[in-house]
């Protein structure tokens, strides 16, 4: 075989592309699964049959010659041990593609990628596993393989590992949420599983779930407070939420949404739970259309932080007025800083945007009340306790401006709607 490859050399480049970039790489880089594809490639490529025992035979496939890799007889290489036990270990994934092609992004993660190919260049026993005119059967090639792994072994990657459902299918990831919604008894989900994923098959209106349509028909519910859903899941969704009862709900989210469409190893799943697809689709291009207004509106948006003001023992809705004519005729803690306002699941949070500081961060159990004076347009403000509004004497209004008076409605409501969420669970 000559002293190149065409695998190789891509693998090369694509290595290059990596060692470029500034700081850690994640999986939004191109170049992580064109490399990890391109290495699947190479660890296939002429693979035979691997010999377990002189009684049994396993047909051939990169996850048998890479967990075989990890035996303890080949040496010290306890991380790469620990990344094929994670992998054993791991439900969602059912086929030995998808094993190996998680090992290889686990590989990444812990900086052992170079290990299978360095126990199999130091123990001679194996050498019958590939071809001689494969690149691992190549011992020129081989060991310039082992060097581009060693060299990729020093950069810090950062992946989400958690997204390894499709693995079995694709080297595609599909987009990933993590979410925390505020405690509650029912979500407001309908799942229905179709080949062991949890498919949204309906969100009840006013739910957690349908709030800012964070949840919508068609996503997976992959992991719920840290529980892996499969189809063992079903019938006992509802004691995993009670388990956790009064505390925020954590929920890892497959997103059906994918480039502008739909990702593509959903569809069958969709079409399974009888969904209706082009409605789907309809749905997410009008949220797409939807975000673009958004993001032009806050274009030509602006929201300052004017000031705060003590308002004593009382925080009832009463006290906004006051709080806003005390910050404009001088009182008070004058700021006077351009920021950008977050109405999140379980609280506001205030940036500074020149300095990307955090200003302000109140949960909504601390805001008392919200809301602006008729007499003062293009001002808002809301109140809040150091601590829960209910065992608290001690208030602060903080005043805000904003010049476009949509985004205040919508910021108000968006408080109201926290405020009462949460004090009704509690």
């Amino acid at each position: 075989m000559s002293v190149s490859d065409p695998l190789l050399k891509d693998l090369k480049g694509y290595a290059q592309q990596l060692l470029e970039v500034q700081g850690p790489i994640k999986d939004s880089n191109e170049y992580v699964s064109k490399f990890c594809e391109c290495l699947e490639k190479i660890f296939q490529q002429g693979l035979s049959c691997i010999n377990y025992s002189s009684m049994s035979f396993r047909p051939s496939g990169i996850w048998d010659w890479l967990e075989l890799m990890a035996d303890n007889r080949m040496g010290d290489s306890y991380s790469y041990q620990m990344a094929v036990n994670n992998v054993k270990e791991c439900a969602k994934i059912k086929k030995n593609i998808g094993r190996a092609r998680l090992l290889i992004r686990t590989c990444l993660v812990k900086k052992c990628l170079h290990v299978p190919v360095h126990n199999y260049l130091m123990f001679t026993d194996w050498k019958h596993v590939f071809s001689s005119q494969s690149i691992l059967g190549d011992d020129i090639l081989c060991q310039i393989l082992y060097s581009v792994l060693l060299w990729v072994g020093r950069l810090n990657f950062e992946l989400d590992l958690n997204n390894s459902r499709f693995l079995d299918v694709t080297w595609d990831l599909p987009v990933t949420k993590k979410l925390e919604l505020v405690p509650c008894k029912k979500m407001g989900v309908t799942v229905i599983f179709v080949e062991g994923k949890a498919v949204c098959f309906d969100i009840q209106k006013n739910s957690v779930a349908a709030e800012d349509d964070v949840v919508q028909v068609g996503d997976i519910i992959d992991e719920l407070n840290g529980n892996v859903i499969t189809t063992s899941s079903q019938g006992s969704l509802n004691n995993l939420m009670r388990k956790t009862a009064g505390f925020p709900i954590s929920i890892y989210l497959i997103k059906a949404k994918w480039k502008n469409n739909l990702f593509p190893p959903i569809v069958p799943l969709l079409v399974a739970a009888k969904l209706d697809i082009s409605s789907i689709r309809q749905k997410q291009m009008a949220e797409q259309d939807a975000k673009v207004l958004i993001k032009n509106e806050m274009a030509k948006s602006s929201i300052t932080y004017i000031g705060n003001v003590s308002t004593g023992s009382l925080g009832d809705v009463k006290q906004i007025a006051g709080g806003i004519n005390q910050i404009l005729s001088g009182k008070g803690n004058q700021i006077d800083s351009l920021v950008t306002f977050e109405c999140l699941d379980l609280g506001v949070k205030v940036t500074d945007k020149a300095q990307a500081k955090i200003l302000l961060k109140h949960s909504y159990m601390e805001i008392a009340s919200c809301g602006c004076a008729v007499d003062i347009p293009y001002y808002f403000a809301y109140i809040a306790s150091d601590g829960l509004c209910s065992q608290s004497d001690n208030f602060v209004c903080y005043v805000f401006h904003c010049n476009i008076q949509s985004e205040i409605d919508t910021i108000l409501n968006s408080i109201g709607q926290g405020f009462k969420r949460t004090h009704y669970v509690v």
